[in-house]
């Protein structure tokens, strides 16, 4: 796990390119204190920051150089199958001279182009350049794990693992107004658009190959919506599935430098901590509490170590934590905190860090397996046929109990109607338009409503996980592993039936799995995901309640999109406990402190 950074010139290097790439490197050192290198060409510039987990020695360092000094490689993430693609290589006459999977990344893009990633079981993103032929190679793992961002223009294009290290070579960020509609109406950036005016993230699964002279094309290698089927019907075999995600979990363990695991105490990561605690019996879980609140999981946290026979760090936060982390975690997140959790989660990584350079989690489960309650409404398929065949609106369901859930499920992660979440109020303060092309094009693959769902779910906020879990780990210098998420494990999980996923429960293989481990009490209880209090944060003194005054102040106050008489009204409605207006106030609060933190 590493940083990477550099950039391409296709008119000749300007003179200053290496203190340029020094500053670069710079705003990222956080992501590789180990070791750091730097490769210049005439039209070429590369970075590398090293965190060391597989072959600690000098032999695993980047930038990599073939022995003929033709190729160039700098890459982060890990490559799982690493032995088995590098006892193919030295069939094919390679021959290796450490133990890292650097150097057979670098061997099998030689051997076999961007056509090798296909072959990758892994998380990755990385740079590739053809010296010889004045060629490079850009490229993402299959699934978007590891972050990859651009920026560029027709005689310079420039990349990173960060955002934050683009502005020593393009120059002061500017909020991208075009995507502000994404994000406060569905909380979540989809495609390849970011919130920085002209930055891209290279999408899951693809590459960009790029010529000194300028030209450059994307290829797309692996897309996990050709792997989704509107009405699969292959039934679920559970010793299949138990032994694929325990191949996964061991697999993840590769390490010269140990692990630990994330425990939230909810079935994915009780299940992730079960299966390494046989591997590693001195294992160490790490957990957050919030004492006081309903959501607190520390009994189920108890029930799983003492049940593994491992150790417990477990740390306790407050809203007055939150309050006091939130400008720091927003700058190193790179864009607003969608996931409230995050905050607390950065925190956690710098204890983590403190011993461990590498962390296992049980991220991804509910996208794989179907763990969240939308896919369990009763009728939902029936809902969207009627709607289908009488051209009807989502926007047109009666506001109905036992259909408000379902009409909030058809707009959250399609935008069936234009709108996400609940947008009605949320429009009343932020006026924006936008383009959800996109989203539509992701869905409009399918016909069924589960398959659209899973379709969103499985590009656009699984995306938005990925990129939390990076950038809060990664500040601190640790690297998270996501087992649930290889491509074989969503590739299996997509063609399984419906019914086997939703019945008689959500996530019902996964939970049948670790019911054979824990009580039913245990497994079968209410999902509490991690919601925090922000409503009674936000009417504190000592938590969130200062930040409303971000809100008031000019920077936010006189940005054109502002509609002021109404956010006025929500910040006094909910200050004065008439009505609780947390949901539409706390994105604007996110969206603030980290408008301020990065400087747009």
């Amino acid at each position: 796990m590493c940083g990477i950074t550099g950039f391409f010139h296709f008119q000749g290097m300007p003179e200053n390119a290496e203190d340029t790439l020094t500053a670069m490197m710079a705003a990222i050192r956080h992501r590789g204190p180990d070791d750091q290198g730097k490769a210049l060409g005439p039209w070429y510039a590369l970075g590398h920051l090293r965190l060391s987990i597989i072959d600690l020695s000098p032999l695993g360092h980047q930038p990599m150089w073939s022995p003929d000094q033709r190729y160039c490689l700098i890459y982060n993430g890990e490559i799982y199958n690493y032995k088995e693609l590098r006892a193919d290589l030295q069939q094919r006459g390679y021959s290796f001279k450490g133990q890292s999977d650097t150097e057979v990344l670098l061997y099998g893009l030689i051997e076999y182009g961007s056509g090798f990633l296909k072959k990758l079981e892994g998380m990755f993103a990385g740079a590739f350049v053809d010296t010889r032929e004045n060629e490079a190679l850009l490229f993402r793992d299959q699934l978007g794990i590891k972050p990859l961002y651009y920026i560029q223009d027709s005689k310079r294009l420039a990349f990173a693992s960060e955002t934050k290290a683009l502005w020593p070579f393009w120059g002061k960020p500017q909020l991208n107004q075009d995507a502000l509609y994404e994000h406060f109406y569905f909380r979540v950036q989809a495609g390849d658009e970011t919130l920085y005016r002209n930055v891209h993230r290279l999408e899951a699964g693809s590459c960009i190959h790029i010529l000194k002279n300028g030209e450059r094309h994307t290829e797309r290698f692996f897309d996990i919506t050709d792997h989704i089927q509107d009405s699969p019907q292959k039934a679920a075999d559970p010793d299949h599935i138990q032994d694929m995600i325990d191949r996964s979990i061991r697999a993840h363990t590769i390490s010269d430098v140990g692990y630990a695991v994330q425990l939230s105490g909810g079935v994915d990561s009780s299940y992730v901590t079960t299966v390494l605690s046989r591997m590693k019996p001195d294992l160490e879980a790490y957990a957050i509490t919030l004492p006081g609140q309903n959501l607190d999981e520390q009994r189920y946290q108890k029930q799983v170590v003492d049940h593994c026979g491992i150790k417990l760090q477990s740390f306790p936060y407050t809203g007055a934590d939150f309050a006091r982390l939130l400008p720091e975690v927003s700058y190193s997140s790179d864009f607003p905190i969608v996931h409230g959790g995050s905050v607390f989660l950065y925190e956690l990584c710098r204890h983590i860090g403190q011993k461990h350079k590498v962390v296992l989690t049980g991220e991804g489960a509910d996208e794989a397996f179907l763990g969240y309650s939308r896919y369990h409404i009763p009728a939902v398929e029936n809902i969207a046929f009627f709607l289908k065949q009488n051209g009807i609106s989502a926007s047109l369901i009666p506001d109905l109990p036992k259909l408000r859930g379902v009409r909030k499920t058809m707009q959250r992660p399609l935008g069936l109607d234009g709108g996400g979440l609940d947008a009605t109020e949320m429009r009343q303060i932020i006026n924006v338009e936008g383009d959800i092309a996109w989203r539509r094009e992701q869905a409009g693959k399918f016909h069924t409503l589960l398959a659209r769902m899973m379709a969103t779910d499985q590009t656009s906020y699984l995306g938005s996980l990925f990129e939390r879990q990076d950038k809060i780990s990664m500040a601190h210098s640790v690297e998270v592993r996501v087992p649930f998420c290889t491509p074989e494990i969503f590739q299996t999980m997509n063609a399984i039936r419906f019914q086997d996923k939703t019945k008689p429960v959500t996530k019902a293989i996964l939970k049948s799995l670790l019911a054979q481990e824990y009580p039913r009490d245990f497994v079968y209880r209410r999902k509490n995901g991690f919601a925090l209090p922000f409503a009674t944060w936000l009417r504190d003194d000592k938590a969130l309640g200062p930040y409303l005054s971000l809100l008031t102040e000019p920077a936010f106050l006189n940005r054109d999109f502002v509609q002021r008489p109404a956010l006025k009204a929500a910040i006094d409605q909910h200050r004065k406990g008439q009505r609780d207006r947390a949901a539409d106030l706390m994105p604007l609060i996110m969206f603030a402190v980290w408008a301020k933190a990065v400087g747009v």
